[in-house]
């Protein structure tokens, strides 16, 4: 897996949040090596879930997204991203929402939430990683 280096806690001393994104080796390399959130990209992979982008808060839950992303034979990653506390305000301020992972049919409990980033607001997450406020 493609985890980032770095302390939870320190970013969350700084008022900044740890969040992780699974999916698929490939996918994930791409977004680490900086490619911006693809709003026709998300909808083709949506799988039947409302197009965005979504991040969990609890690394593990992050990986049983990414294992059904990569599938049985496929090779899979998961981003570890920073978030400023200023970055999180302003998703959450605009069309991003912070929620509890729907069960919808999945035989295990998740430990976590998630952040739901629709694509209305794509645009927005592309422009704090490229301030820096997001980082990988």
């Amino acid at each position: 897996p493609m985890i980032a280096s770095g302390a939870c806690v320190a970013a969350e001393d700084t008022g900044g949040r740890v969040l992780y994104h699974g999916t698929d080796l490939a996918s994930a390399q791409g977004l680490a090596s900086g490619e911006p959130l693809d709003a026709a990209a998300a909808a083709v992979r949506s799988g039947g879930a409302e197009p965005g982008f979504y991040l969990a808060t609890n690394e593990g839950d992050a990986e049983y997204f990414g294992a059904l992303k990569s599938g049985l034979a496929g090779s899979l990653g998961v981003i570890r991203y920073t978030f400023s506390r200023s970055a999180l305000d302003s998703l959450l301020g605009s069309n991003s929402v912070l929620e509890d992972i729907p069960v919808a049919g999945a035989k295990v409990s998740f430990e976590g939430q998630q952040l739901f980033v629709p694509l209305s607001d794509f645009e927005l997450f592309n422009r704090l990683r490229a301030l820096g406020e997001i980082t990988p």
